[in-house]
């Protein structure tokens, strides 16, 4: 990834050609109770419309939902508990350094390498309380995607009908609480 020179990026190219998704995810509890989200992710670099913008100073804001659903509630799924995380990627062009930030917590890069090590390895991210009960019968979906709602008003603007701003991952889907 650090190698990749940007030049090479075509602009023309679509953002679903970029290829990305979840290889795994699992929550898992801690002795107090308390839930937590670990996850890998599998991108070496972002979309081609998002790479230039990224080099322009121009943040990249990204959504990581996960949702649990109850199969089959009589007519269709049941959302049984949502969470959502805001992740931003911001690239300053005058130090040349990177910054990635996961709610209120910003962590700074000098490369892009540890900022793309970073954000692959999804650690102990915090999801729940002791709030919910594992039930066999719940399906829990991971999905990441550009939140274009976050973006300046004139990358909304450019976006309205443009696939290249377009960016979701597709969803990763399991059964964290059944027997394999």
């Amino acid at each position: 990834m650090g190698a990749m020179v940007l030049g090479g990026f075509g602009l023309g190219a679509s953002a679903r050609e970029v290829t990305a998704k979840i290889a795994h995810a699992r929550l898992w509890r801690n002795e107090s109770g308390a839930w937590f989200l670990d996850a890998d992710l599998n991108m070496e670099r972002f979309p081609p419309m998002w790479e230039d913008l990224l080099q322009r100073g121009i943040e990249l804001p990204l959504r990581l939902e996960l949702m649990l659903y109850r199969e089959r509630w009589y007519w269709s799924d049941q959302l049984v508990y949502g969470k959502f995380w805001r992740i931003t990627i911001r690239y300053r062009p005058v130090t040349q350094d990177w910054l990635l930030s996961v709610g209120e917590s910003t962590h700074a890069f000098y490369d892009r390498e540890s900022l793309m090590q970073a954000l692959r390895k999804i650690r102990a991210w915090p999801v729940a309380g002791d709030i919910f009960n594992p039930l066999t019968d719940v399906r829990a979906e991971l999905k990441l995607a550009v939140d274009l709602s976050r973006s300046p008003q004139t990358v909304r603007a450019t976006a309205l009908g443009n696939d290249d701003y377009v960016w979701v991952v597709e969803p990763y889907r399991w059964y964290p609480w059944r027997e394999r």
